[in-house]
């Protein structure tokens, strides 16, 4: 029994971890296009001397 609770946390563990680095990926990402929409929008503005 004891050992089954310590695979089980260990798994948990992993899976927290998988999470965590998926996770963070994920915001890398939207940040990433985030800036590149908001630098479009900036240039576009510009062309069209509105900023």
């Amino acid at each position: 029994m004891q050992e089954n609770m310590k695979e089980y946390l260990t798994e948990k563990e992993a899976r927290e971890k998988r999470l965590e680095v998926y996770t963070e990926k994920i915001q890398e990402k939207v940040l990433s296009r985030s800036s590149e929409t908001i630098r479009q929008l900036v240039e576009e503005r510009h062309r069209q001397k509105m900023t």
